[in-house]
């Protein structure tokens, strides 16, 4: 198809011309540019734009703009369709529209199939019907991207105004133009002068275009002195119809001069249309702005026939054996896409696919081209007033084009249960380490150190932070922050319980019977050790594994944003720090759990093993369910909600065994200082003087003693609830109270003691009222309280049964001791008594026996000797 460009302004025109006069036609390009039409809120209705009420770009996520470039023909139809097209995918559909003009489509599948365009628009396809089965149906590089809509038509025209006038004469058929009487109203030949170029040049130069003379093409009949009977044709440019209008005139026979108006064209047969006096003949197409503007009749020539063009040679124009007689056929345009652009942005595909402009439309938008001058405002004024038409064409967004960022605010129920769960630890952690401060002298507390008592609440804290910093939208800071307050927070919590449970090990796991040094110092020095370890690895994480924010899909339509690393540039060493990180901290994990495991059975005067050992496997619990949830692939509230609780349960855990527990027994202890009302009445026998002892929770009204049927050396004894004589030696009291020391539920029970020293030496505790008991026969330990305690408790002592320690209250100082001296002396050569943790008779270095020391005593341990001896911390 020869195009041009008019516009209604001239100079329009003229550049137009002049760009298609140039050799380099079919290669130039213009870059043109696209202004907006559509405001974003008259887009935002068909899915492309974020919501209005959505200000903050970052509380939603578009897809890359896809990208493309349209190709204009230098034309006003090509032109108008696709700035409409343009327009509309760049302002209701956020594509990226560059949009370049050529002069021509003669190489737009060449153009398109190597990616310097994306899709033209408007393709005339009877001329290019070989360049459609090599780029379309054989190398499938470019698309058929359907029918534009309007159709396309080149022909010869007459002015309708003189058709109009002379109603007795026929001026629609080529026919006509043989009969003298139709051409006296035309213009005879040489009329008008042949244009010339800038440089002087005739339009149609004889050396670019052989069957032109002087400008003009004269067919043989109207050479000579036959020029005087021939009239005007009037010709945009030589090269747009390729001969195929001068040899019609030959071969038809029609005694017409073929003159090239160039620039003037428009001008000149805006002019003719204008009256109906005088006629003009002229070659020209469709959809353009004279036809939709000016009224003209179409001249019908014989008929199209596909074998029509099979006698015609442009080189030959004018030649006697050259032939073309039948008309130019009406052209269904078409539209064609790059193959790429419907892989890479399958909507601008389906949308460029869908465009289809009537016959009417694109009238309408010629004739608001003429009037306004302007190919932007016209396209853009039809968009404003056909939004019903094109709708159609603009296809949904495809799933999770624009999602919307879903996150977890502070104010919201999830994170108010969390943040109301770490107020009260924080708060309560705050009131136990001035409790700590204030108790720190006490026995029971010293005996567990309150040193590493107030690390692990320190600890608590940091990992408690680090959970209320998971309420906070996440940010590059913040998921440092998380890291690092977690990671610490445990390591400190794990590297305080591995001191405890290693000096529990290294003292009733030691095998070589030798004093230990596990000062307090020592023991503080590995968990700063640990923590500078754990600092440094995190440290490395954050500079080789380069931690950042990332969105993750909660939905089609939603996204937040969520805590990772850099895997894509620094895949190894993310991976790899991350590895170590966690190595870590399991490392340190699986050694608190083994040494817990070790010395569950070791019983101290306060169990504080056990509650270690608790303690160890309730953080491994957690980290066993936390460390899946994390990484599955569930909501992400559930996964915050599951990971704070679970953390929480962890820290309230550790918490209540570690820190309230050893607290609570202080003050439970310092408060029963005076609370037992020693009134015993003791006949010196050890029988109750007026009935029964009685016992309350904390008070016990001695009235009755213990009696002895034969101390523990004596051969033979007898009970005094039975007249029979025994074989063993007993010692029988039915007035005593006892407490477990550890645990938060204790309260005091009234026993009854029954030692028997041979032939097996057992312990029998009978509780009153019920006449069953629980008899002990290894792993069986008496000691006295020491400090304060024993101050205020006179009468009690402290028994070992087992893995428990019980605190035991008698009728007098004097009758402790005495029950004292008689288990530690029946059980001293019990076979398990001497690896238990009631009984040792391990030497020091020197050869003196060494104590036990309680839980976590600190300083070199001593262990007891059989006789009673002073506990000490």
């Amino acid at each position: 198809m020869p195009p041009t460009r008019l516009g209604a302004l001239a100079a329009a025109a003229l550049v137009a011309a002049i760009l298609c006069a140039t050799a380099t036609l079919a290669t130039a390009q213009v870059a043109r540019a696209l202004p907006r039409c559509l405001s974003t809120e008259q887009a935002r209705k068909y899915g492309w734009m974020k919501p209005e009420n959505l200000t903050d770009t970052s509380k939603f996520l578009q897809q890359p703009a896809a990208s493309v470039t349209l190709e204009i023909n230098g034309w006003a139809s090509s032109n108008l369709t696709t700035y409409v097209a343009g327009m509309l995918l760049r302002d209701v559909m956020g594509v990226d529209v560059k949009m370049v003009e050529y002069g021509g489509a003669g190489k737009a599948y060449k153009r398109i199939s190597e990616g310097a365009t994306n899709a033209s628009l408007e393709i005339w396809p009877s001329s290019k019907v070989a360049l459609y089965t090599d780029y379309v149906v054989r190398q499938g590089v470019v698309i058929d991207g359907g029918m534009t809509g309007y159709t396309g038509k080149i022909a010869w025209y007459v002015n309708s105004a003189l058709t109009e006038a002379q109603p007795q004469l026929i001026f629609d058929s080529w026919r006509s133009f043989t009969n003298p009487a139709v051409l006296a109203y035309f213009p005879a030949a040489g009329s008008t002068p042949a244009v010339r170029n800038a440089d002087g040049s005739f339009l149609c130069d004889t050396a670019t275009y052989p069957f032109c003379t002087n400008g003009m093409f004269v067919p043989p009949q109207c050479q000579g002195a036959l020029m005087s009977t021939c009239k005007e044709f009037w010709h945009v440019d030589p090269g747009y119809s390729q001969g195929e209008v001068e040899q019609r005139i030959v071969t038809l026979g029609l005694k017409l001069v073929v003159v090239y108006l160039g620039p003037a064209f428009e001008t000149k047969v805006a002019a003719c249309a204008r009256q109906g006096a005088t006629g003009c003949l002229f070659y020209y197409w469709t959809p353009e702005i004279l036809p939709s503007v000016y009224n003209f009749s179409m001249v019908n020539l014989p008929q199209f026939r596909s074998e029509c063009y099979g006698q015609f040679s442009s080189t030959k124009v004018g030649a006697a054996d050259n032939y073309l007689t039948c008309d130019w056929t009406v052209e269904l345009l078409m539209k064609i896409v790059s193959a790429s652009v419907r892989n890479s942005a399958p909507h601008v595909s389906t949308f460029l696919t869908a465009l289809t402009l009537r016959d009417t439309d694109m009238n309408a938008l010629l004739r608001g081209f003429y009037e306004s001058g302007s190919t932007t405002d016209t396209a853009c004024a039809w968009i404003q007033a056909n939004s019903n038409q094109w709708a159609s064409w603009v296809p949904l967004p495809p799933a999770g084009y624009i999602r919307y960022l879903d996150q977890l605010e502070v104010s919201d129920a999830l994170s108010v249960i969390v943040l109301v769960g770490c107020a009260i630890l924080l708060i309560g952690s705050a009131m136990l380490a001035t409790m700590l401060f204030r108790l720190k002298s006490e026995p029971s507390l010293r005996a567990q150190s309150p040193v590493f008592i107030g690390v692990i609440l320190f600890g608590v804290c940091l990992v408690c932070i680090g959970v209320i910093l998971e309420t906070i939208p996440a940010s590059t800071s913040i998921c440092i922050a998380r890291i690092r307050l977690l990671s610490i927070g445990v390591t400190i919590i794990l590297a305080s319980t591995l001191a405890k449970t290693s000096r529990i090990y290294a003292i009733f796991g030691n095998k070589r019977m030798q004093a230990k040094s596990m000062s307090n110092r020592r023991l503080l020095m590995a968990v700063v050790v640990l923590s500078i370890g754990d600092i440094i690895l995190q440290v490395l994480w954050s500079e080789l594994g380069h931690p950042q924010v990332e969105t993750t899909s909660v939905s089609l339509t939603t996204y937040t944003w969520t805590c990772g690393m850099d895997f894509v540039r620094y895949g190894a060493a993310a991976s790899a720090t991350m590895a170590v990180l966690y190595a870590y901290h399991v490392v340190m994990l699986a050694g608190a759990c083994w040494l817990s495991y070790k010395v569950r059975h070791v019983a101290s005067a306060f169990n504080e093993a056990k509650y270690i050992a608790l303690a160890s496997y309730l953080i491994m619990f957690t980290a066993i369910v936390v460390l899946p949830v994390v990484y599955l692939p569930i909501n992400f509230r559930a996964q915050f909600i599951i990971k704070c609780l679970m953390i929480l349960f962890a820290l309230y855990g550790v918490c209540g065994l570690m820190v309230v527990r050893p607290i609570v027994e202080a003050i439970t202890l310092r408060s029963m200082d005076g609370s037992v009302d020693l009134h015993a009445q003791n006949n010196g026998n050890g029988k109750t003087v007026n009935g029964a002892s009685t016992v309350t929770s904390f008070v016990l009204n001695r009235t009755a003693s213990n009696k002895t049927a034969a101390l523990p050396h004596d051969a033979t004894a007898a009970s005094t609830n039975s007249s029979a004589p025994l074989t063993a030696a007993v010692k029988v009291a039915d007035g005593i109270a006892i407490r477990k020391v550890g645990g938060l539920f204790r309260q005091w029970l009234p026993v009854s003691f029954v030692l028997m020293a041979s032939p097996r030496a057992s312990l029998q505790v009978v509780e009153d009222g019920k006449g069953i008991g629980t008899t002990y026969t290894t792993d069986i330990f008496a000691e006295p309280l020491t400090g304060s305690l024993h101050d205020r408790l006179d009468g009690c002592f402290m028994l070992t049964l087992g893995a428990r320690a019980y605190l035991v209250q008698t009728a007098s100082a004097a009758d402790a001791d005495n029950w004292i001296k008689a288990i530690n002396e029946s059980f001293a050569h019990s076979p398990r008594n001497s690896r238990s943790s009631s009984v040792s008779q391990r030497k020091s270095r020197d050869g003196q026996p060494v104590a036990k020391a309680p839980g976590g005593g600190s300083g070199t341990v001593q262990r007891a000797p059989v006789k009673s001896e002073p506990m000490t911390e």
